[in-house]
């Protein structure tokens, strides 16, 4: 259908971008990741062809392909499409849409670092997007709304309940829960934490 679209009224119509974004969508729901990123690669070519590579659309398309990424574990890939994202968001003329693509550039780096079990930046990603959305966005928002409610629903940061040194004279916590192991960073910036 898209390839219809394409074909009967153009690849620069909004509609066929709307289509091809939609479709992504609903190809990454299916886990057809690969179907997804292609559409993600057509459509990104079409935003920046109709509204230039500094723009909202062309940091949301990078950003969504990032977040496919995540999906497949293929986190390297996703934080540099992430990094690109946010670079572009930065050269947004539009103050609204510039806070639009940083919000959704952590939001998607939030995921990431939620897939690789880094709950405390996953934190600050989703305080720094509020902060974001808050001073430049209307209060009303739905990013604003959005992000509020992935930071109500996002795990606690596991809190260290029990610490003990192990047999490699390494210092140990355990979480509240005793569902992971607290390992301190080396440049104590948080825990790392791995299932037990």
């Amino acid at each position: 259908m898209t390839e219809q679209f394409l074909m009967h009224i153009g690849p620069g119509h909004l509609e066929t971008m709307g289509l091809l974004l939609t479709s992504s969508a609903i190809l990454k729901h299916q886990r057809r990741y690969f179907q997804a990123s292609a559409r993600l690669d057509q459509l990104l070519l079409l935003y920046e062809q109709s509204f230039g590579p500094y723009s909202y659309q062309a940091s949301h398309a990078l950003a969504d392909h990032a977040a496919i990424k995540t999906e497949m574990g293929n986190f390297e890939d996703a934080k540099a499409l992430i990094t690109e994202a946010m670079d572009r968001a930065d050269k947004i003329r539009d103050v609204a849409g510039c806070a639009e693509g940083k919000i959704r550039c952590l939001v998607n780096l939030s995921t990431l670092c939620e897939a690789k079990g880094e709950v405390a930046q996953m934190h600050q990603h989703l305080a720094l997007a509020l902060s974001i959305g808050k001073e430049h966005l209307d209060e009303a928002h739905w990013m604003i709304r959005h992000v509020g409610a992935l930071i109500a629903a996002a795990p606690a940061v596991p809190q260290p309940l029990a610490t003990i040194w192990s047999e490699n004279s390494s210092l140990v916590s355990f979480s509240s829960d005793f569902s992971c192991i607290l390992t301190p960073e080396s440049d104590s910036s948080g825990f790392i934490v791995s299932p037990v």
